[in-house]
């Protein structure tokens, strides 16, 4: 048996990983019950060190200038611009998974609604980006309310 019909709807938390002040994140840490010298330490991890977005430019300049060609100001034809991590934690860093699930992955199952009977419908998730998917319109609006 065929689906005649697929109704879809994709989400994003925006700036998920970079919005969330640090002391929610080690707030987050704290209630999962790990010892705050664990949480600071994994919460800090990019703090007072330079986040360097690597665009094409950048990667050239760190191939062919080295690290010491990255700073805060504009980039140049030389040098490629990187920022320090206020709040948040950098998406793509090695900790950023682990900060999302502590911070988010609590309050996550109250967003995505489990008392919906249809059996072919589906949240598909990634971090902050989530799919529903479902093979009729009922079914849809009944998941959307």
């Amino acid at each position: 048996m065929g689906i005649d019909e697929l109704h879809g709807s994709s989400w994003d938390i925006k700036r998920a990983f970079d919005s969330v002040p640090k002391a929610v994140l080690v707030m987050s840490w704290d209630q999962l019950g790990v010892p705050s010298n664990v949480a600071n330490y994994t919460v800090d991890h990019d703090r007072n060190f330079l986040t360097i977005p690597l665009p094409p430019h950048a990667q050239h300049i760190r191939q062919s200038m080295g690290l010491s060609a990255f700073n805060t100001r504009n980039s140049t034809s030389n040098t490629a611009q990187g920022f320090f991590g206020v709040t948040g934690t950098s998406q793509g860093d090695t900790s950023s998974p682990s900060n999302w699930t502590a911070t988010y992955g609590q309050s996550y199952p109250f967003l995505v609604r489990t008392d919906i009977k249809t059996d072919d419908s589906q949240d598909m998730s990634f971090a902050d980006d989530v799919i529903s998917l479902v093979p009729e319109k009922k079914a849809y609006t009944t998941k959307q309310k």
